[in-house]
C-alpha cells in the first residue's frame, strides 16, 4: 500500500469538497482532494444542468452569505474568463398570506437586499409568457439566477491543481484514525498521513464520522427536464428563476433546450449507496402540471428525470465547525439542499476553520452546538 503524505485532506469533492481545495491551493498549502466516484459524477447533490442562486431567505444570515457568495463566485468567473452565474433574476410567488414569504421579505428588507413586490397584474405585464394562480402576489428580486453546478465544480477542481493541489477519484476510504497528532486515511491503494482533515462527504458524511452519531437524513430528490417547441420567449434573458411558496416547487429558465422544474418537498429518505433512481410517476405529472399552468399553451413533454440526494439537517441550517473530540477534523455537511449557491463562501470559511484563523463571516450558528440536536447522542 502506497503511503502519500500532505499538509490536508479534503474528504469528498462535491461542492464544498471543490471549493475548500481550491482555496487550500491558492493560498499553497499541500492539499490531496479525495473523492470516492469519478469526478463530476452523478452520485450525489451536486451535478445536472443548473442550480438556484438567491438571496430570498427568512434567516438574514444566508442573505449575506449569498452576497458575499455572489463577488467569489464573479471573481472565480474573472479567473478563469469563464460564465459560471447566471442572473436573470427570480420570480417568489405566494399568496399573500403565505408567512415563509413575509418572513423572508422582512429579511430582505433587514439586509436592504433589491426587491419589488409585484401583484398578478403587474407580473403580467413584465413577464407576459408567464400565468400566476389566482389571489398570488410576487417578489422579484433581481439579483439572483442560476448556476450549472456539474461545470462550476470541474472549474473548481481544475483550478485548484493547476495551483498544486492533488485530485484523487475512485478511492473509497476504508480507515480513518487519529495518529500521533496526525490522521491516518486508508483507501484500498493508499495509505495518507495529514495534519488536517475537511470532512465534506455529502450524504456519506455520518458514516465516515461515525463516532458522532450525526442526525442526518438524506433524502431522494428529482429533477424533471421537459422540452417543447415553442420557447423563443423563455430564455433567461426573457424569465426568471422562480418559485412557488405555496406549493414549495421551483424552476428555470429554457437552458440549452431544457426546462429544469422540482419539487422542493423533503422527498423519501434513502441510503445514498442504494437510491431508486427511476422517475416518480406522481411527482412528474404534479410538475407537468404545474409547468402548463405556468407557462400555458406549450405542449411540454418529459424527456429526463435527473435524481439527486438532499442531506438534511433538523433545523435545515449547514453544520459547518470543528470535530468536537478531534479538532484537527473540519466538518461540512448537511446542505439540506440548498446550499449550492454558497459553494465558494462555503469552501473558503471551512479552510479558514482548518487553518485556525476566525472565519470570515459569524458562522457560529452553523456550529454543533447541542441546542440543534444535530447528533444522534443529544
Amino acid at each position: 500500500m502506497a503511503l502519500h503524505e500532505t499538509d490536508t485532506v479534503v474528504l469528498g469533492l462535491g461542492a464544498m469538497g471543490s471549493a475548500a481545495l481550491y482555496h487550500l491551493a491558492l493560498r499553497g498549502v499541500p492539499a490531496l482532494g479525495i473523492e470516492q466516484f469519478r469526478l463530476g459524477h452523478d452520485r450525489g447533490s451536486t451535478h445536472g444542468p443548473s442550480r438556484v442562486f438567491r438571496p430570498f431567505y427568512t434567516n438574514p444570515l444566508y442573505v449575506q452569505m449569498a452576497r458575499t457568495a455572489q463577488a467569489q463566485w464573479q471573481e472565480l468567473e474573472r479567473r478563469t474568463q469563464t460564465p459560471l452565474l447566471r442572473l436573470c433574476g427570480q420570480l417568489v410567488i405566494a399568496q399573500p398570506d403565505n408567512a415563509k414569504f413575509q418572513e423572508s421579505l422582512k429579511a430582505l428588507q433587514e439586509s436592504r437586499e433589491d426587491h419589488d413586490v409585484l401583484t398578478r397584474d403587474q407580473v403580467a405585464r413584465q413577464f407576459p409568457m408567464m400565468q400566476l394562480p389566482a389571489g398570488s402576489v410576487a417578489c422579484w428580486v433581481p439579483r439572483a439566477g442560476f448556476l450549472e453546478p456539474t461545470y462550476a465544480l470541474s472549474i473548481l477542481v481544475a483550478e485548484a491543481r493547476k495551483a498544486g493541489a492533488d485530485a484523487w477519484e475512485e478511492q473509497t476510504v476504508t480507515g480513518l484514525n487519529p495518529r500521533d497528532g496526525r490522521l491516518e486515511i486508508t483507501t484500498p491503494d493508499h495509505r495518507i498521513l495529514c495534519r488536517r482533515l475537511i470532512c465534506t462527504g455529502g450524504s456519506w458524511t455520518a458514516s465516515l464520522l461515525p463516532d458522532l452519531q450525526l442526525a442526518l437524513k438524506v433524502t431522494r430528490q428529482q429533477k424533471f427536464h421537459f422540452r417543447s417547441s415553442d420557447v423563443a420567449d423563455l430564455h433567461p434573458d426573457q424569465v426568471p428563476v422562480y418559485t412557488d411558496y405555496d406549493l414549495n416547487y421551483y424552476g428555470f429558465p429554457v437552458w440549452r433546450g431544457i426546462l429544469n422544474v422540482a419539487d422542493d418537498n423533503w422527498g423519501d429518505f434513502t441510503d445514498p449507496n442504494e437510491v431508486d433512481r427511476s422517475p416518480d410517476a406522481e411527482t412528474k405529472a404534479r410538475l407537468q402540471d404545474w409547468v402548463e399552468a405556468l407557462f400555458p399553451n406549450r405542449g411540454w413533454q418529459h424527456v429526463h428525470t435527473e435524481t439527486c440526494l438532499y442531506t438534511n439537517t433538523p433545523d435545515d441550517d449547514f453544520i459547518i465547525d470543528r470535530h468536537p473530540e478531534v479538532p484537527n477534523v473540519i466538518i461540512g455537511a448537511g446542505l439540506s439542499g440548498h446550499g449550492f449557491k454558497f459553494t465558494p463562501l462555503l469552501g473558503e470559511l471551512l479552510v479558514q476553520l482548518a487553518l485556525g484563523e476566525t472565519p470570515g463571516l459569524d458562522i457560529r450558528a452553523l456550529g454543533l452546538q447541542p441546542e440543534r440536536n444535530l447528533t444522534l447522542k443529544n
